[in-house]
């Protein structure tokens, strides 16, 4: 099913739409500035402006890194404005479920390789089928799982990606050994901005 632009999924009251309206008008506010230190940081890691000491280049490296993860949540905060007001359509088209889940990995691989981390794919023997998916939508929330597996784990721990062919179906289980969500609080999942104890 493909959504068009402006089709509404759900009804938005005023409330919710007033804290929509305000959410997305503050992000893009903030992407200005954080774009602007982005690229500021990088004409000086560049050596554009003159050669840094290591000390001010590692300072400014991890400038760098954080307005990323700044940048990377302002994006992530226009998205779910976009979703709760209806506007965000799929776009369906067959994919290759192999290719997204090493796009989703690529996202994380620095963190990956900083914590040792090992990951591992099991995928079935056969040919697997192509999925209608929206491909880039996909890699967004395989890639926060793994995200998510990658925070929440200790240095040197493990992820297990599985492909499971069922039928003309396919599953994706994620495993890994960090911390978990405690049980009573696993009903809380689905909860919108919820967060593990």
């Amino acid at each position: 099913m493909c959504f068009r632009k402006k089709q509404k999924i759900f009804n938005v009251g005023s409330n919710e739409k007033a804290n929509i309206d305000f959410i997305s008008l503050a992000a893009h506010q903030l992407r200005t500035p954080a774009t602007a230190i982005k690229w500021s940081a990088r004409l000086l890691l560049d050596g554009e402006l003159g050669e840094l000491a290591e000390k001010q280049k590692d300072a400014i490296e991890v400038i760098y890194k954080v307005n990323e993860k700044t940048i990377m949540l302002i994006n992530d905060l226009l998205t779910v404005t976009r979703i709760e007001g209806g506007e965000y359509g799929a776009k369906f088209k067959p994919e290759n479920i192999e290719h997204v889940i090493n796009h989703a990995l690529e996202k994380n691989e620095e963190n990956i390789k900083r914590k040792k981390i090992r990951v591992e794919v099991q995928k079935h023997d056969g040919i697997l089928p192509m999925i209608m998916m929206d491909g880039p939508k996909m890699v967004i929330a395989i890639s926060i799982l793994i995200s998510n597996s990658v925070e929440y784990m200790g240095n040197g721990g493990e992820i297990i990606i599985c492909i499971l062919k069922k039928k003309n179906e396919v599953e994706l289980q994620i495993k890994d050994t960090g911390i978990g969500i405690p049980q009573k609080e696993q009903r809380k999942v689905f909860s919108q901005f919820f967060r593990g104890s």
